[in-house]
């Protein structure tokens, strides 16, 4: 009876939480008196218990009961992950709606509302997770049987994904753009503009190299473009067409590739993303490909004697220096922790070797032929203030809050690296850091940003929770499957024409993205969030069965978030976490594969 009662108020619970509506806090002020605020408040506290509640309290009993009957009992782990998706998905939507926490900790009803939402939450993730967890179990991931898959792997892909991402690119015709390119494209089309370093230079290179040398023989910038736009693709389709060659050669099921493939095809990130020229397309080929050759090894760590694998490896390691600025510490993080995991599987020579091919070489001439690159264009350093979008959110949303309790020492700091305060209160925008870093000065010296960042600390020893709540604002998306991700960039250059083949076909195709988008389970697949929680869940499971390997295997997801966390916004294009989105799928499938082989 004990047992039953539990799920009648699991049940509760579960339906309180998928139908609770948060609002801002109801003020006293506003009522005659304080017992109408106090009904007021109980009111709220309440909310409405309508069909969608009672059906929902219906369907959640059955399925406890289901889980009590099989006497499953959730681990550690599960318990662990049910609780960080209940916080992502509460305060995800309170910093979605109200750009702050408010929703959560605003008054002592929405904290209480929060605490059973949350119960509601945990109760319903854990049995969710512990069901995954079993059926991932019982999964079968490989077959003997031939499929279509089975031989040639690679050019049954690379053909069908070209084919469909051409249509999409010729439609589209010469390709979108985002603001990015459009300064990339400008340091060689336009006279005296020069080149930095702020953007990487071989990518500038090479999308504005080629949409100059369309102008030069064809006297069209938009041929130039479609040619870059070409090369791109062509990068994004090796790196995805290698993940499904990969798998099959390991007998993976025709389900499972055939599943992916299709990821590939129809999720709006990746036909959206194949027709924008953007220098996160390449990047995320080079990552698809790191992370390829990162799961070989950890799969067999004696391939590190291999100079067939090593000479690839690096060369893979070189196009993500080269492809974003932020590559070279992605690189480094995820070869630091496999040199630590494989050291005591290797000997003297093997640990060389370990330590020259996911460490040293990649990185060295990554970074060498920038260095060379720079100097021979006279390019421009990148600003300092690129590392540094986080903190610079924290101060600004401290001084619109506390900028009156400014000591001089912290004034100064500030001073020193923005110049006027005022500014950069008003400048503040919880969606993006650029404007906010747009008054950092690049010029100062080192000590004027030592004392910024002393100036940073105290404020965050006088008030942690502005910066929590700042730290919070900043990088919700990319843990919140609720928020929408919008990939579309809506951007008109007058230097090149858009739909040239298919005047105001970009339109329709900005309408099929956003339909899209709104379709349950098509926006998912395309949603940061999403796969930051299977990057979590998978990590879970490979602890919870104690397999180092395939943990291990989900490193490079995990330094592609921390980048994400890093970048200036979410702000519902999460071009940073394409590593991830794109990553997922060989990660996941190649880490079952092998956790079944362990």
């Amino acid at each position: 009876m004990k047992e039953r009662i539990s799920s009648i108020i699991k049940s509760f619970l579960t339906a309180y939480a998928l139908t609770v509506t948060f609002h801002l806090p109801i003020q006293a002020e506003h009522y005659a008196d304080r017992i109408d605020f106090m009904i007021a408040s109980v009111y709220e506290l309440l909310g409405t218990y309508n069909f969608t509640f009672i059906l929902i309290g219906i369907l959640a009993f059955f399925c406890f009961e289901k889980y009590r009957l099989r006497r499953m009992s959730g681990s550690v782990y599960s318990n662990v992950v049910a609780a960080f998706f209940s916080i992502a998905l509460l305060l995800g939507n309170s910093f979605y709606e109200t750009d702050s926490w408010i929703y959560c900790f605003g008054s002592i009803v929405n904290f209480i509302k929060t605490a059973i939402a949350f119960a509601g939450y945990f109760v319903m993730f854990r049995v969710i997770i512990d069901f995954i967890f079993e059926g991932l179990d019982k999964a079968r991931i490989t077959s003997e049987q031939k499929h279509f898959f089975s031989k040639n792997a690679f050019w049954k892909c690379f053909g069908i994904l070209s084919a469909v991402y051409l249509i999409v690119l010729i439609v589209s015709f010469p390709g979108n753009l985002c603001w990015d390119i459009i300064g990339q494209i400008e340091q060689i089309t336009v006279e005296g503009r020069g080149f930095s370093q702020h953007h990487p230079l071989i990518h500038t290179l090479i999308a504005g190299g080629l949409t100059q040398l369309g102008e030069n023989l064809f006297g069209s910038k938009e041929i130039g473009l479609f040619v870059y736009m070409l090369v791109q693709n062509f990068m994004l389709i090796t790196a995805l067409s290698a993940t499904i060659a990969v798998l099959a050669k390991r007998r993976v099921r025709f389900g499972i590739l055939l599943c992916m493939l299709l990821v590939y095809c129809i999720s709006p990130i990746y036909t959206n993303l194949a027709s924008t020229a953007i220098k996160d397309v390449p990047f995320a080929a080079f990552t698809i490909g790191y992370m390829i050759f990162y799961g070989l090894l950890l799969e067999e760590p004696k391939r590190i004697t291999k100079p067939k694998f090593i000479i690839p490896f690096i060369a893979v390691q070189v196009g993500v220096v080269l492809m974003r600025n932020n590559g070279l510490p992605w690189i480094a993080l995820c070869g630091v922790v496999a040199v630590i995991y494989l050291w005591r599987k290797y000997n003297v020579k093997e640990r060389v070797l370990s330590i020259v091919t996911l460490v040293a070489a990649g990185i060295l001439i990554g970074k060498l032929v920038t260095m060379i690159v720079a100097a021979l264009l006279g390019a421009k350093e990148g600003g300092k203030a690129e590392m540094f979008s986080l903190p610079m959110q924290q101060t600004a949303r401290y001084l619109t809050v506390y900028s009156e309790e400014l000591t001089v020492e912290e004034r100064k700091g500030i001073e020193g690296v923005f110049g006027d305060i005022e500014a950069v209160s008003d400048a503040y925008d919880p969606n993006s850091a650029d404007p906010v870093k747009a008054l950092f000065d690049n010029d100062a010296p080192m000590s004027d940003v030592m004392n910024y960042f002393k100036a940073w600390f105290i404020g965050l020893c006088k008030h942690p929770l502005i910066y929590l709540e700042a730290f919070g604002n900043h990088v919700y998306g990319w843990f919140t499957p609720g928020v929408t991700s919008a990939l579309r960039y809506e951007i008109q250059y007058e230097d090149i024409q858009q739909g040239m083949l298919f005047p105001m076909a970009e339109k329709v195709v900005i309408f099929i993205y956003r339909f899209l988008d709104l379709i349950p389970g098509v926006g998912l697949i395309q949603n940061a969030g999403f796969y930051v929680w299977i990057t979590v869940l998978m990590t879970a499971y490979a602890l919870k069965n104690k397999n180092s390997k395939v943990s291990l295997m989900t490193v490079p997801l995990w330094g592609s978030l921390i980048v994400c966390i890093m970048a200036p916004c979410f702000f519902l294009h999460p071009r940073y976490a394409l590593p991830i989105i794109m990553g997922v799928p060989f990660i996941l499938v190649h880490g079952l594969n092998a956790e079944k082989k362990d």
